[in-house]
Order: structure tokens, then C-alpha cells, then sequence
């Protein structure tokens, strides 16, 4: 069963990989997902939503924010 659970997940993937492969303009999306939009990087916009991804996925990662809010009492005014 160890065999199975550890090598079957892989099998499936590869299938997709193939069956997605062989869709019709699968070649269009992966030219279009590697080409890059170098005009994007000019845009205010793009730069803000990394910014938000980065905090918010490394401030829960660490557990700075899960450790503020277990010592926070409900009606605490935080934004002071």
C-alpha cells in the first residue's frame, strides 16, 4: 500500500501532463505563460499585489500574526 499511495499520485500527473498536452492551443498557453510582459513591470498595480502576497504569506508562515491575534483581547482597539 506504501508502494501505491507513494507512486500513484506521480502516475496521474503524468497522464494529465500528456492528456493536457494534446489539447487543442496547448502550445499557445505555454509560450504565452514563459513569454514575459516586460511593460507590466511599470505598472504601480503588479508591484502592490506582490508586496501583499509576500506579506501576508510570510506573516502567516512565521506565525507573527497568529501569535497577535491569541494574545489580543476581542475588543481591543488594535488600529490605535
Amino acid at each position: 500500500m506504501a508502494y501505491f499511495t507513494a507512486i500513484f499520485p506521480y502516475v496521474v500527473l503524468v497522464a494529465l501532463l500528456v492528456v493536457s498536452l494534446f489539447q487543442e492551443g496547448a502550445l499557445a498557453g505555454i509560450a504565452f505563460f514563459f513569454t514575459p510582459q516586460f511593460e507590466k513591470l511599470l505598472d504601480p498595480i503588479v508591484w502592490y499585489r506582490a508586496v501583499e502576497q509576500s506579506f501576508f504569506s510570510l506573516a502567516v508562515c512565521f506565525g507573527s500574526l497568529v501569535m497577535y491575534s491569541s494574545y489580543n483581547d476581542f475588543n481591543n482597539n488594535v488600529s490605535r
